[in-house]
């Protein structure tokens, strides 16, 4: 293992928020954190500036998450958050050019 190779091991820990995770779906994103422990009252979900926010607390832990989300999500769409088993998972619309479509081939 080279030295540059232990660096950008270690960068991508930091750069990446543990216990999150961002994965696509053909027509969302979607962002499934831990929250162990807290009830869904207790967690509060903030989106600005393309990033998203969520704070979790119970009792004397709290989680934090910043994650800043992809450009093609559809702002304007409101986005749905469901807490289940310790994870709660957001999904973001994608905006309608992200989508993909089919086009139909016509013959004359």
């Amino acid at each position: 293992m080279t030295l540059a190779t232990l660096l950008s091991d270690v960068e991508e820990v930091f750069r990446r928020p543990t216990g999150v995770r961002l994965y696509e779906k053909e027509d969302a994103f979607v962002l499934e954190a831990i929250t162990a422990g807290v009830k869904a009252a207790d967690i509060n979900i903030t989106f600005e500036k393309g990033t998203v926010c969520i704070e979790a607390k119970a009792g004397a832990y709290s989680y934090s998450y910043l994650v800043p989300l992809p450009t093609l999500i559809d702002e304007t769409a409101t986005p749905v958050a469901i807490s289940e088993d310790g994870i709660l998972k957001v999904t973001f619309p994608k905006a309608k050019v992200a989508k993909p479509f089919k086009i139909l081939v016509k013959t004359v």
